[in-house]
């Protein structure tokens, strides 16, 4: 079998028309709105399961980042009010899991934001009347 030698596609330019580029570009930006959307749903669906206030996850990310190692299986939260809503404190334990995924969650939509930024700024710039030369990887990166 026969293999592509390794960067050899990287060192490849395609000319695309800038029509086409852009509404590729624009339905990409789109989708990766919705996926931050979708994130955006599950945290709020993660934090409600858990009754996580903004200061609980501000003291859950605390910890978890003191716990590199990952030994943790819990996280506690003292002094958090009862989530019956009661005026008595209480102590809760967090599983490290849903902590991990709250920062999966909230590290993957960073990223989807600011990859949208930059779509949309180029999309904004660019010269649809003229071919544009993009590498293999921005073509996989647009399902082209």
């Amino acid at each position: 079998m026969q293999e592509i030698p390794r960067g050899f596609l990287g060192m490849v330019k395609f000319a695309l028309p800038g029509e086409e580029l852009a509404l590729k570009m624009a339905a990409k930006s789109a989708a990766l709105t919705a996926k931050i959307v979708d994130r955006e749903q599950r945290i709020v669906e993660i934090r409600a399961t858990y009754t996580i206030t903004d200061a609980d996850l501000i003291e859950l990310l605390m910890q978890a980042s003191r716990d590199r190692g990952g030994e943790a299986r819990f996280y506690s939260l003292s002094n958090a009010p009862a989530a019956t809503g009661d005026t008595a404190k209480t102590a809760r334990s967090i599983p490290a899991g849903v902590v991990a995924n709250l920062q999966a969650e909230r590290d993957a939509k960073l990223g989807e934001a600011d990859a949208v930024e930059r779509l949309d700024r180029i999309l904004r710039n660019l010269d649809r009347a003229v071919r544009h030369d993009v590498s293999y990887s921005d073509l996989e990166f647009l399902g082209l």
